[in-house]
């Protein structure tokens, strides 16, 4: 049996007017042994949230946020003027910019960057639901959800990961990383990347677990996909036509013969 720790409540019960509230909540729960193991329960952002907030698009669908490049605090180590991919130089509010310069030359790179049509207005990053998967093109959902179901009819277990629906940063770093580490086959699709997707390849590779990374034949493949065999010898990349062409290469992995 264990206590959770207790939590300050905003309202009061009982008879505050002659002692002192009750504002101590303590939830028991029991477990087999004390190797537990915790499911976060999440809930997907209403359609009404995302037509609130996630108000732009991008050319590939995917759709996004906008948010502040601006550091809280004062910091001179991160002012300087950056000079953008199409040419334009911006200039950093007065407390610095919240990424150093190699992280925000990153985010132009991936396109993670939102170019104001005013010449005086702030540059910003783009925040996506998700990252890549929950607005990415329907046909490339259309085929993640084929490759789940065919998985799933050849007997495999499989880990969902939490990015794509609602919860905090904290709770999707812990429970994405959990799934990573502990999977017996990670198998990342890289045709829509993301910068969640790039975490978790990092986390595998430092743990050396079993990855196949597999991209859509034609699609741009980053080197750093393709080159992380070099701290992974248990990772390879792999590419495909068909999304279904990735079941018989699951089943050489487990030396499963397809049926």
């Amino acid at each position: 049996m264990s206590a959770s720790p207790s939590s300050p409540k905003c309202t009061v019960s009982g008879e505050s007017t002659r002692k002192f509230a009750a504002v101590h909540d303590v939830l028991l729960f029991y477990t087999k042994s004390d190797r537990l193991v915790w499911n976060q329960a999440f809930l997907p952002y209403s359609d009404a949230y995302i037509a609130e907030h996630f108000v732009h698009l991008d050319p590939d669908g995917r759709r996004f946020r906008r948010s502040d490049l601006r550091n809280p605090g004062m910091r001179p180590n991160l002012h300087y003027d950056y000079v953008a991919s199409h040419g334009r130089t911006y200039h950093p509010h007065p407390n610095g910019w919240a990424v150093s310069l190699e992280v925000m030359k990153q985010l132009d790179a991936e396109g993670r960057l939102f170019f104001p049509s005013k010449e005086d207005a702030r540059l910003r990053k783009k925040i996506y639901i998700g990252c890549s998967l929950t607005n990415a093109p329907e046909a490339f959902l259309g085929d993640i959800k084929r490759l789940k179901e065919a998985l799933y009819q050849a007997g495999y277990e499989m880990l969902d990961f939490v990015g794509t629906v609602d919860g905090t940063a904290e709770q999707v770093v812990h429970t994405d990383i959990s799934c990573v580490l502990t999977s017996d086959l990670f198998l990342a699709i890289t045709t829509y990347p993301s910068i969640g997707l790039g975490v978790e390849l990092g986390v595998a590779a430092q743990a050396r677990k079993q990855v196949i990374a597999a991209g859509k034949k034609g699609e741009k493949a980053t080197r750093m996909v393709l080159g992380l065999h070099v701290h992974n010898l248990n990772y390879k990349y792999v590419e495909y036509e068909d999304i279904l062409d990735l079941i018989p290469v699951v089943h050489a992995h487990f030396g499963k013969e397809a049926k």
